[in-house]
């Protein structure tokens, strides 16, 4: 009798251990689950607010560039054509943005004030004498404008015949630029069309900016968050990174797939 009780007791035993280790499991299951969960959730929440930032800080000079060019494209509509007109909006302008590099407008042959030939070869004009304004920061970083002439091989270039074509707003791929200093900056232009009075592009408005601005802009995030981030395109080009300083780069090519 004591050998069918103590053979019961013992399977009593075992089943008891294995109905209660599979209860852990199943907890473990569930604990590893919610634990997941919570950490999607808490990603996809922290991502929200960091895309809510990026886009609240970024908006000042999105509308700077609009309201530059609708400024132009009134000047244009109205005949205030006078090519001293411009230099001066364009300098204030980067006094009020310190966060801009240079701020500029190319206009397409004759489109402005159909002069060019009067102003070939004169002052700062080279042989074509399209009407062009530069302003940027000099080595000291104060605010500078320039007419000098850009140049035919302008109207190939990617930060003019892009916005062109594209014929809305439009961004570069980071590049390094050699500042008047020396120094080289990496950086990105944002840049639209200026139309004429009956909607033809007549030339094309642009601001250049470093991607340190971009950068800063995620270390605020990332001090809200606890971790690190990344700012891309949707084709997947990194504007900005916290985590493998990989701006220029892909997505795909900078990070694995368990990223």
């Amino acid at each position: 009798m004591r050998t069918i009780k103590s053979k019961m007791l013992v399977y009593l035993i075992s089943s008891a251990f294995f109905v209660f280790s599979a209860a852990l499991a199943l907890l473990g299951y569930r604990i590893v689950g919610i634990l997941n969960d919570y950490a999607y959730e808490t990603a996809a929440q922290h991502a929200r607010e960091g895309a809510a930032l990026v886009e609240e800080s970024f908006k000042p000079a999105g509308e700077t560039l609009k309201v530059t060019a609708r400024l132009v494209e009134v000047f244009k509509a109205n005949g205030r054509t006078d090519r001293e007109l411009l230099q001066p909006v364009f300098l204030e302008t980067m006094k009020l943005r310190d966060s801009i590099v240079a701020l500029w407008v190319l206009f397409e042959p004759n489109a402005w004030d159909g002069r060019d030939a009067e102003f070939a070869d004169t002052g700062g004009y080279d042989e074509l004498g399209n009407y062009a304004v530069w302003a940027y920061r000099d080595a000291e970083g104060a605010a500078r404008v320039s007419i000098e002439a850009w140049g035919a091989e302008s109207y190939e270039e990617d930060y003019y015949a892009g916005p062109m074509a594209a014929g809305g707003l439009w961004h570069s791929e980071p590049y390094d630029e050699e500042m008047e200093d020396g120094e080289i900056v990496n950086m990105m232009t944002l840049a639209m069309p200026v139309r004429g009075p009956d909607g033809e592009r007549i030339g094309v408005v642009g601001m250049d900016f470093p991607i340190s601005y971009l950068s800063g802009i995620l270390e605020s995030i990332d001090g809200r968050s606890g971790g690190y981030s990344s700012l891309a395109t949707y084709e997947g080009l990194i504007l900005a990174d916290t985590l493998f300083d990989a701006s220029g780069q892909y997505l795909a090519d900078s990070q694995s797939t368990d990223t």
